[in-house]
């Protein structure tokens, strides 16, 4: 199995960051369109949607939906959409906490929980999109959330398998421990000074960049472990078997759901305004 993650990520690294570094905005935001659709597909699975045409149905509207954010891109919705996605995720981690706790949690119907799919899926396309399209840095940008949040989840691994102790959130993901947090967090803050140097973003607030950083990661393992939570209440192990050794697409961007949004929040209304 972990031959196969270092496989799969040694061959689909180069491509992500190819198509993020070398693409258009217009080109990059129809892969991660193509990438979303295939995480809807999932999410409508996670939801209970048995039947295909329920699951291409959800698809549509997901479609839809990125369809208007698209024309809309250049309006307020840019923004509004990414902040009410950070505002959602604050109620998926009440939501993680309850069912940490044993407590019931809102994502009972499958009707509720494919509704929920949308403000998990919508705004980190929004603000992935909008972070590429920032003149000159957008992909170095997009580049640094990424490996940020490879870096974490590479660690968080690492750390959690040979040192892990404490359970994170035993009934939510069994596998996750405060060691992994740890080892993700001061992975993450070893590597921050590197990208400022090299790129020069943050440098002129770089302690307030490395707060953003910090604040992305934790909205990383939010993203992962609210993914967990919707596996259990499905009773899936993985989303999907898009990616060999790494399950579905939805497994793979989990992190990156709650981070997109985070991240691109905190840049626009901090790092603009210096």
């Amino acid at each position: 199995m972990l031959v196969q993650r270092i496989l799969a990520a040694v061959l689909l690294i180069p491509v992500v960051v190819a198509i993020d570094w070398f693409a258009g905005t217009a080109v990059f935001g129809g892969v991660c369109a193509g990438v979303i659709l295939i995480g809807a597909w999932e999410w409508a699975r996670l939801a209970g949607m048995e039947r295909t045409s329920g699951r291409v149905w959800y698809c549509l509207l997901v479609a839809g939906v990125l369809l208007v954010c698209h024309l809309f891109r250049d309006s307020a919705l840019a923004f509004l959409i990414p902040a009410a996605g950070v505002i959602w995720w604050v109620f998926g981690l009440s939501q993680v906490i309850y069912y940490q706790r044993g407590v019931c949690t809102a994502f009972v119907s499958t009707r509720t929980r494919a509704l929920m799919g949308l403000p998990v899926l919508i705004p980190v396309w929004l603000s992935m999109v909008s972070l590429h399209a920032y003149a000159s840095r957008g992909p170095q940008l997009v580049l640094m959330l990424l490996v940020m949040i490879w870096v974490a989840d590479s660690a968080a691994y690492f750390t959690g398998k040979y040192f892990g102790r404490r359970r994170l959130a035993s009934r939510v993901s069994p596998a996750k421990s405060w060691e992994g947090v740890w080892g993700a967090l001061i992975a993450t803050a070893l590597m921050i000074p590197a990208f400022i140097y090299w790129s020069g973003i943050g440098a002129e607030r770089p302690l307030i960049y490395f707060m953003i950083c910090m604040a992305t990661v934790a909205a990383s393992i939010l993203g992962d472990l609210f993914e967990s939570m919707m596996k259990r209440i499905g009773n899936i192990k993985d989303s999907g078997n898009a990616i060999p050794g790494h399950g579905g697409i939805l497994d793979r961007i989990d992190s990156l759901t709650a981070a997109g949004p985070v991240f691109f929040l905190a840049y626009k209304l901090i790092m603009e305004s210096a």
